[in-house]
């Protein structure tokens, strides 16, 4: 058995994930902002229903700790620090999600594990939950459009919902935050960091046209592409940016200190 938080050929899943549905082989959700939050960007429309086959998506952002048992294994590469923020070979930062790692980084992790990265339309419905809502724990947001606070009392450890930009969300992390934080901003079916922490990397090409023109089944994003696709915001992004319809881009090989990924795999 691997290690607590380590996962991977021949261990036993320490890492809790979801099955959505939690029954049935397949849900159907609609995509996209239909309008009833404003502001969407234009890429976030126009919204689509879309029908997806039964899939696990992992519960938290895989750790440092994790990722690490990659590397001692060689299928994975050793993360180059690019800032500060760096969470890998920091014996203090071993629970928080690994960071600064490229798309590649994010692939090969999945697949050595034995999952995948999630499609664009996978992660969007496991944040969205059944009801479709604005951030992961519902309507409410966590700070004001305008940039002015909208917290009452003041965050804390246990009342703060995600971990953004400190001139907005008012939690208690510089940096990163654990994998398992901020339970009280948890998705509806019990996902952690869906939105802030990390942005995720999922396995989709981006393209602002091909958003709501591909099938409505299943969708796997455009064949080819410059740019791939990330969700969920990160710690240094200001609140708009942990809408669950919220969309972000970059070229596969970036590392930052604010992107990271969790992994998927097929629930049936």
């Amino acid at each position: 058995m691997c290690q607590q938080h380590w996962e991977g050929p021949g261990c036993e899943q320490s890492r809790q994930e979801i099955r959505i549905p939690a029954e049935g082989s397949q849900v159907d959700f609609l995509m996209g902002n239909d309008g009833r939050w404003g502001w969407p960007s234009a890429d976030e429309v126009p919204a689509h229903w879309v029908s997806l086959r039964a899939y696990f998506i992992d519960r938290e952002e895989v750790s440092a700790l994790s990722y690490m048992l990659c590397v001692l294994s060689g299928a994975c590469s050793e993360p180059v620090a690019s800032s500060e923020y760096g969470t890998y070979g920091a014996v203090e930062l071993l629970l928080h999600p690994v960071n600064e790692v490229t798309w590649v980084d994010a692939w090969r992790y999945c697949r050595w594990a034995g999952k995948r990265l999630p499609t664009e339309a996978e992660w969007e419905r496991a944040a969205k939950g059944e009801l479709g809502e604005l951030f992961p724990w519902g309507e409410a947001c966590p700070a004001s459009w305008l940039g002015l606070p909208c917290w009452e009392p003041a965050w804390s450890l246990g009342t703060s919902l995600a971990n953004c930009h400190d001139v907005y969300c008012r939690d208690p992390y510089p940096g990163t935050a654990p994998t398992m934080a901020f339970a009280p901003g948890a998705s509806p079916e019990g996902l952690l960091n869906m939105a802030g922490n990390l942005w995720e990397w999922v396995n989709d090409w981006y393209s602002p046209t091909a958003y709501a023109s591909g099938p409505a089944t299943n969708p796997q994003g455009p064949e080819v592409g410059t740019r791939r696709v990330l969700r969920g915001g990160g710690f240094l992004s200001p609140p708009r940016y942990l809408r669950t319809t919220a969309r972000f881009h970059l070229d596969p090989a970036a590392l930052r200190p604010d992107v990271g990924f969790r992994c998927a795999r097929d629930g049936f």
